[in-house]
């Protein structure tokens, strides 16, 4: 498994430099199952320890590239054209410094702000925008947290005063933070900040 350390995160989950945060979550998934211990595909083929190795170098490039800020962080430390047998770009533009897709200008303004500074403008409405970018429903969220869908519609849609008490919530916002691969310790404060709020001015039933 030499060839395993000179493998960038991208090839490391065989998916393509413009990879969606979806498609990026079903590789990393796909990948753990490949190559965990016991599977068919690997058995009596490599030590243990080169197992654990591989399973380390996958959990890292998607502890990476499953969060928008450190990817984007990441993507500046790659070559345009470290990929070409995924992204075949074809011949270098020199008119063009890096013709790979700009994932803050595919996200917008809006939501590269709210990946910028997410302890300070979280707000459901933004979650749920960020949630449909990456194309993920939110019934894969309900299946994969186990949250009932209603209160994951009532955290999206901001309805503060309909939503459980703070105690839960915090591990509702968390785990779904999770599933979008986003800070979740910034998303649960930056949500909490709105809803506590959010609840004082809400009128009394």
């Amino acid at each position: 498994m030499n060839g395993l350390s000179k493998k960038n995160y991208y090839q490391i989950l065989d998916i393509k430099r413009n990879a969606s945060q979806g498609e990026i979550q079903r590789a990393y998934h796909l990948m753990k199952k490949t190559f965990r211990h016991g599977s068919l595909a690997t058995y009596s083929l490599m030590q243990s320890s080169e197992m654990n190795l591989i399973q380390e170098k996958i959990h890292e490039a998607y502890k990476t590239l499953g969060n928008e800020r450190e990817r984007l962080n990441y993507d500046l430390t790659l070559s345009p054209y470290t990929q070409p047998e995924l992204t075949d770009p074809g011949p270098p533009n020199p008119n063009c410094e890096n013709p790979v897709r700009q994932p803050e200008t595919s996200l917008g303004p809006e939501l590269h702000g709210f990946l910028s500074n997410i302890d300070e403008v979280c707000t459901g409405k933004l979650l749920r925008k960020y949630r449909e970018w990456m194309g993920i429903h939110l019934e894969e969220i309900a299946l994969e947290t186990r949250i009932n869908p209603e209160y994951l519609h009532l955290i999206e849609e901001d309805l503060y005063s309909r939503l459980p008490n703070e105690v839960f919530l915090r591990s509702y916002l968390q785990q779904y933070a999770k599933c979008l691969g986003i800070n979740s310790k910034e998303v649960s404060e930056g949500f909490l900040k709105k809803y506590r709020f959010g609840k004082n001015l809400s009128p009394r039933i």
